[in-house]
């Protein structure tokens, strides 16, 4: 998160994107490894693990980690009464 910020910051007026753009980007930065089991996609699809029967083997831990973040972040309302759904999610998850 610290080197992205440093980017951005270096990059100044040069980035396109608006302020939720950015603040989707740095969001995702932050929740990229939320809740690591430790093991690779690689390992969870030729495992079977239930993480990637979940998420049907296509991009298992980022799935998981954005899904993960998400819920946290629900349940915790760090945005007060904006829910992250409506605030950021679809952005980034898209990343």
């Amino acid at each position: 998160v610290q080197t992205l910020n440093a980017l951005i910051q270096m990059a100044g007026s040069e980035i396109k994107a608006n302020d939720e753009e950015l603040f989707s980007i740095l969001l995702a930065a932050v929740v990229h490894d939320v809740d690591h089991p430790g093991l690779n996609n690689s390992y969870q699809v030729t495992a079977r693990t239930n993480l990637s029967l979940q998420y049907n083997d296509i991009s298992v831990l980022e799935n998981y980690h954005a899904s993960k973040a998400f819920t946290m972040m629900i349940k915790s309302s760090p945005f007060g009464d904006v829910q992250p759904e409506k605030l950021v999610r679809s952005e980034s998850v898209n990343l």
